[in-house]
């Protein structure tokens, strides 16, 4: 296993690809090597990494069902330390991490974080973020 993170994300609008970005930024500044890996382009071979970084849009308080299959198909028998994170408009937490710990049992999940970002799914219920909100957001993201 080498000593590399990778930092694999599903993003549907741009919001979890601006996160996984700034996470791959961020560890490169603190010296770690890793890879950015875009789960609709890039496949990935786990044991290359020492651990791994997920994160995905929460859809009804669930991870994408796209990203979940990703999981079972490519990280099933990965060993090494996992984390994810979301981004998602609400300010508390959902299940979304329960409902992946469920179906990936086997994986050795030791945290999990969200990220409030600005709302992209709006209609009668669900407003849309003001211009300033959603930069107020972006910069605390």
């Amino acid at each position: 296993m080498m000593n590399k993170i990778a930092v694999i994300y599903f993003s549907g609008t741009g919001n979890t690809k601006f996160i996984a970005k700034n996470i791959k930024n961020k560890l490169q500044e603190y010296g770690y090597e890793s890879d950015l890996i875009n789960i609709e382009k890039d496949k990935i071979n786990p044991n290359d990494y020492k651990s791994l970084i997920i994160g995905a849009p929460v859809y009804v308080d669930r991870y994408p069902e796209i990203l979940l299959k990703y999981m079972e198909k490519y990280l099933k028998n990965y060993k090494g330390k996992c984390m994810l994170f979301t981004t998602q408009a609400s300010f508390k937490d959902s299940t979304s991490f329960q409902h992946c710990i469920n179906r990936m049992p086997d994986l050795n999940i030791t945290y999990c974080t969200f990220f409030t970002m600005p709302n992209n799914f709006f209609n009668f219920m669900f407003k849309k973020s003001s211009k300033e909100e959603e930069n107020q957001l972006m910069k605390k993201a």
